[in-house]
């Protein structure tokens, strides 16, 4: 058994694209279930319930650098609003709350896997900082325009979730185009 898989990774080694491919869905396949996996040991109805991390609540933090500027912006715009822990309250009919699924961090986690899988070595970090930091801001922008559609109508905010994902899927898309035709000899 151990001789078939190491003539199977040798063969997949021989074919870049397909090693790339299979380490790719690997690779998000980990980080996705250990992300989950880590929400779930912070929930206490969770099945792994660990007290201890929520001292460590990264979750939280993610989700106030999303609330925090927020509120700033929706303010800046001039609708009246508060921030809570789980979201921005816009005073009267408006307002988001900013769950787990909100954060952007499966988008994030399919651009890391793409960038770090891809067989070049230059300039994955900073090319990583500048897809990471492009995903939070229009994920940023996404929220900041729900919550200000939220006071006209809950119809627009459920439609912008559907675009959010497009448009972010479509950045990622067209960024790893970009940035693997600059390191296409890497396959080749």
């Amino acid at each position: 058994m151990i001789q078939f898989l190491k003539s199977l990774y040798a063969q997949l080694q021989q074919n870049r694209i397909a090693f790339f491919f299979l380490k790719s869905v690997v690779v998000f396949v980990i980080l996705k279930y250990s992300f989950l996996a880590f929400i779930g040991a912070m929930d206490v109805g969770g099945l792994l319930y660990f007290p201890i991390l929520e001292k460590y609540d990264i979750i939280q933090v993610v989700r106030y650098s999303y609330i925090n500027p927020t509120n700033w912006i929706v303010r800046s715009l001039g609708y009246p609003s508060y921030a809570y822990k789980l979201g921005v309250t816009i005073l009267g009919p408006g307002g988001v709350q900013i769950n787990n699924s909100c954060l952007a961090i499966e988008t994030m986690i399919v651009f890391f896997t793409l960038i770090s899988c891809y067989p070049s070595t230059r300039n994955k970090l900073v090319h990583l900082l500048i897809g990471l930091s492009c995903i939070y801001l229009l994920n940023l922008l996404r929220i900041v325009i729900v919550c200000i559609s939220t006071t006209h109508s809950i119809r627009v905010a459920d439609l912008n979730h559907t675009i959010f994902n497009l448009v972010v899927y479509a950045f990622i898309i067209i960024y790893f185009f970009f940035w693997s035709k600059e390191k296409a000899v890497a396959l080749h």
